[in-house]
């Protein structure tokens, strides 16, 4: 229990605690000693904070000049996910892709060694249903070179990248998609597997 003189400092993600927000604002203006920080792009900011040591996590996020950063966000007001682009001085947001758009869903965004932005996603229908994956190339105008890809793809590239995330430890391994289709992890931290190879392999196929 709290003394009456404490504050509370609530810490959440704004994109995502933003249907929450009317609710909450009326709940607190009852109350007193509740502070919220609800930045934009909380993933941003857990990051570059420290707390995550993963050494390529800097490449995934953050352009080769270091101006800008390039995050995957959940949109305020759906569940589907939206690409942001922030200055990294002051984290102003310079423009959201794919914001109101139902049906392109960006799910994974990492820098190839070429220093162009690739992104893993996935279409969906008018019913929401998955309609196809793909890993594309983001340029100023969006999505560029779209390259459907099978969805056994899109789960282990997805799979491989949380893991890479979290830095291969047994408890990412242990709620990894990898063990439920028994997928041997063993000595994965070892491997690498760029969007840019997948990208221009697909391209290799399709051109063929």
């Amino acid at each position: 229990m709290k003394r009456q003189d404490q504050e509370i400092l609530v810490i959440a993600d704004g994109a995502a605690f933003g249907p929450e927000m009317e609710r909450v604002m009326k709940w607190i203006r009852q109350k007193n000693g509740i502070l919220l920080y609800l930045p934009e792009s909380f993933e941003w900011l857990i990051l570059r904070s420290g707390v995550v040591t993963e050494k390529n996590l800097n490449r995934l996020l953050e352009n080769p000049e270091g101006t800008y950063f390039i995050n995957i966000e959940r949109q305020k007001r759906s569940t589907n996910s939206c690409i942001s682009v922030y200055e990294t001085k002051s984290y102003t947001c310079l423009g959201k892709m794919y914001e109101d758009n139902d049906r392109i869903e960006p799910k994974w965004i990492e820098f190839g060694e070429d220093q162009v932005p690739y992104v893993l996603g996935l279409t969906r229908r008018e019913d929401r249903v998955m309609d196809a994956a793909f890993i594309a190339r983001l340029g100023r105008s969006g999505l560029e070179d779209r390259r459907i890809i099978t969805g056994e793809e899109f789960e282990f590239f997805t799979d491989f990248k949380r893991l890479e995330m979290h830095g291969f430890t047994e408890e990412a391994k242990q709620w990894s998609g990898f063990r439920y289709r028994n997928v041997d992890m063993t000595d994965m931290e070892q491997e690498s597997h760029p969007f840019k190879d997948l990208w221009e392999r697909y391209g290799q196929i399709q051109g063929s």
